[in-house]
């Protein structure tokens, strides 16, 4: 398992980065891992971790970056909560596309404070 927390490192898809807490991880290990996973990544796909930590959930960023960069975001787990008047929380995702599409979308998220994170890559 790698403990790895950029996106310069490549996961391949049988390893996970610990980051969205101990139950998403193992969330994640659950797609991945086990006699018949949920997810198993293609060439061209990433299992991607976004994490929400201010206001700008409330804007549809998922919907921007597949038109915007020409990628396919599938959610496979979310959860979302309101606290105080922000929602906060996160969704994991399989991104698929051509690489340079998929780190400039990953760069717009990044400059709307959304934090991202890369799982694991075909």
């Amino acid at each position: 398992m790698s403990t790895q927390n950029n996106t310069t490192d490549k996961p391949t898809a049988n390893e996970s980065v610990v980051s969205l807490g101990d139950i998403t991880k193992d969330k994640i290990d659950e797609l991945l891992a086990g006699p018949d996973p949920v997810v198993t990544l293609r060439p061209g796909q990433k299992l991607v971790g976004l994490k929400y930590v201010h206001e700008d959930v409330a804007e549809p960023l998922v919907s921007l970056v597949t038109r915007k960069f020409g990628i396919d975001v599938n959610i496979m787990l979310a959860d979302v909560q309101i606290a105080g008047k922000s929602p906060i929380g996160g969704i994991v995702a399989v991104f698929e596309g051509p690489d340079r599409h998929i780190a400039d979308a990953i760069a717009f998220l990044r400059g709307k404070r959304v934090l991202v994170e890369i799982f694991a890559e075909a």
